[in-house]
């Protein structure tokens, strides 16, 4: 298993994982999703996010690394270094943008190797705060991000009305 930064010419293939990602998301959250995420899985949907990860892929604050295994990348991790500087400019905050292992790979520690490699460079970009969202309804990843220290700073409500 190999962590590495992804190759520019990589960046449509996460793609697949996005759309895996969002068919796991409703599944875990089941009708809760649909009103605050975007769930289509289609041409359109799949240009504006390859576009914004582009985008996101030329800005030197930003690393994406992707775990690969026997020349087949199965996961990945999409870091910033410029989220939430609105809130104090002084403090240098890291913001894991999204991570994802495909299915057939969980388990293998993975997701852990990831965080490991994002952790380092977030150091080596002298950042103090690493911050990130998950789903509570994902209890796995809530467990991985725990067993880095993250913990619960603040709460995202929602109601039907």
């Amino acid at each position: 298993m190999e962590i590495r930064e992804i190759k520019k010419g990589e960046l449509d293939f996460l793609w697949n994982f996005e759309k895996e990602n969002r068919k796991f998301d409703e599944e875990v959250l089941g009708d809760k999703f649909s009103p605050f995420y975007i769930s289509e899985i289609n041409e359109k949907e799949k240009k504006s996010w390859s576009d914004e990860l582009k985008k996101s892929f030329k800005k030197s604050d930003v690393k994406i690394f992707v775990a690969e295994e026997k020349n087949k990348i199965v996961g990945y991790i999409w870091t910033n270094t410029h989220f939430l500087e609105y809130l104090n400019p002084k403090k240098k905050v890291g913001y894991v943008n999204e991570m994802f292992v495909t299915k057939k790979f969980r388990g293998k520690g993975i997701s852990t190797k990831l965080m490991v490699k994002s952790m380092e460079w977030f150091k080596s970009q002298d950042i103090e705060y690493v911050s990130l969202c998950v789903f509570t309804g994902n209890k796995d990843a809530v467990e991985i991000y725990k067993k880095f220290g993250f913990e619960l700073f603040s709460g995202y409500m929602r109601k039907k009305i």
